[in-house]
């Protein structure tokens, strides 16, 4: 079990995880729209909210963890950290100018 965890966490791993993610989402908003808010609303409580969480845990542990890595390593660790702090503030700006 903790090999499979270890596995799980590494930041390739991780990268391609969240790279398949953004591509769900991406997809899963083309196809529904306004007429399915519930389903939206579920949607974004089961299945977006746990995403991100474990995307944010497992990036964080991974800068902590790979700190003597080479260039390519720190971008692939750093990739999903930056799009989610950059989509947090580009809801706050939404939420601040509504």
């Amino acid at each position: 079990m903790k090999k499979i965890f270890r596995k799980l966490i590494e930041p390739h791993t991780v990268f391609v995880l969240f790279l398949l993610f953004v591509i769900s989402l991406i997809v899963f908003f083309e196809i529904f729209d306004y007429r399915y808010k519930k389903f939206k609303a579920l949607v974004t409580l089961f299945y977006i909210l746990p995403g991100l969480i474990f995307f944010i845990i497992s990036s964080v542990y991974n800068v902590i963890i790979n700190k003597n890595k080479n260039l390519l390593n720190k971008l692939i660790i750093l990739t999903p950290l930056v799009i989610i702090i950059i989509y947090f503030i580009y809801l706050m700006v939404l939420l601040i100018i509504s």
